[in-house]
């Protein structure tokens, strides 16, 4: 019968706890004793005792997790990020999906989700600065004065913007308003709205 080796059973437990509050990878024995020092074989035999004992379980995403600390997993999801939105002057909004960032799945539990990379000041009164990720619910219906992303017809580009989006139906147009107390509204008659701004990310927040 092989001695138990509490050290090295305390060093996986460690890891896989850590692994359960950072989310930095999905476990697997190899990473284990990468990560411990365990040797494989050995990290091998006591995850599948831990596992017939209902000390830890499989998991999707994580690759183990401990039973006990299971249910407060804040679960993350991957949004695809997909270009640069403009909050300054009208300009193209791309389409093109240029990376998955992951988020609290509680955020976005709702409908379908995408985010946008901020640039230029026009939204800095409510704290959306150059580089942040603004996290969009992808709907065609914004209520007046939501944060928008608006597509307008009107400019040769089919520029997008985020904006404060005003329907004004008794002068037939849209008023986009600036957060920004040094610039001015815009004005536009046809607009299409590709979703409501419902967060705001610092990269320092997210990476």
């Amino acid at each position: 019968m092989r001695p138990i080796n509490y050290e090295a059973i305390t060093a996986m437990k460690k890891c896989i706890q850590e692994n359960m509050v950072t989310g930095k990878t999905c476990l697997t024995l190899r990473s284990i004793t990468e990560e411990t020092g365990v040797p494989f074989q050995t990290v091998g035999r006591y995850i599948q005792q831990f596992i017939d004992r209902g000390e830890i379980k499989a998991d999707d995403e994580y690759g183990y997790v401990l039973t006990e600390m299971a249910g407060k997993i804040n679960r993350v999801k991957g949004v695809p990020l997909v270009g640069n939105i403009s909050c300054g002057a009208l300009s193209i909004a791309e389409e093109d999906i240029t990376d998955y960032i992951k988020v609290p799945e509680k955020l976005i539990s709702d409908g379908e989700y995408f985010l946008l990379r901020a640039q230029g000041e026009s939204m800095i009164n409510i704290g959306i600065e150059p580089g942040d990720l603004v996290l969009i619910r992808k709907q065609s219906y914004a209520d007046p004065g939501q944060v928008a992303v608006v597509i307008s017809t009107e400019f040769s580009d089919a520029g997008g913007t985020l904006k404060r989006y005003y329907p004004e139906p008794e002068k037939h147009r849209v008023r986009l308003h600036p957060e920004n107390d040094t610039m001015k509204d815009f004005f536009v008659r046809e607009c299409i709205v590709q979703g409501v701004a419902k967060k705001v990310f610092k990269m320092r927040n997210i990476e």
